[in-house]
């Protein structure tokens, strides 16, 4: 099943809830770019490498053959680059995830008003902290 199968269902079932969605996947696909290692070490494999902006590491492919015979640059990209990208393609999903999983969470907590040298930005036990004038998280 596709990510976009995937996403159809979910709306036909009227699930709302706050989601990441294939849109925003293939927004930050969008946005990848691939660099090369070709024969390192005199080998018969092939890397390419997935940088989310050119800067952020997401993920790796590699393609390889037996023989140095049938090695073929182009073809060594072009299958390293369509592993890189699936595994930066779930990659994303992860962090994204992640990224939506803690922004709901945060939004469960009242900034910490009792005490600024607290190291939580978030206090979740707010009624405990002013009960003692200070913060019972500390480190």
């Amino acid at each position: 099943m596709t990510d976009t199968q995937t996403e159809t269902q979910i709306q036909a079932k009227g699930l709302t809830a706050p989601r990441v969605t294939p849109e925003r996947i293939k927004e930050l696909m969008s946005r990848v770019v691939y660099t090369f290692e070709v024969r390192p070490n005199g080998s018969t494999t092939t890397f390419a490498h997935a940088f989310l902006d050119g800067e952020f590491y997401l993920a790796s492919g590699t393609s390889a053959c037996v023989s140095p015979e049938n090695f073929n640059e182009q073809l060594g990209k072009d299958i390293a680059m369509k592993a890189a990208a699936l595994n930066a393609n779930d990659k994303l999903w992860e962090l994204e995830g992640y990224l939506l999983r803690s922004k709901l969470e945060s939004q469960q907590f009242k900034p910490n008003k009792v005490d600024a040298s607290c190291v939580f930005r978030y206090c979740p036990d707010e009624s405990a902290c002013k009960a003692k004038g200070s913060c019972v998280n500390r480190a």
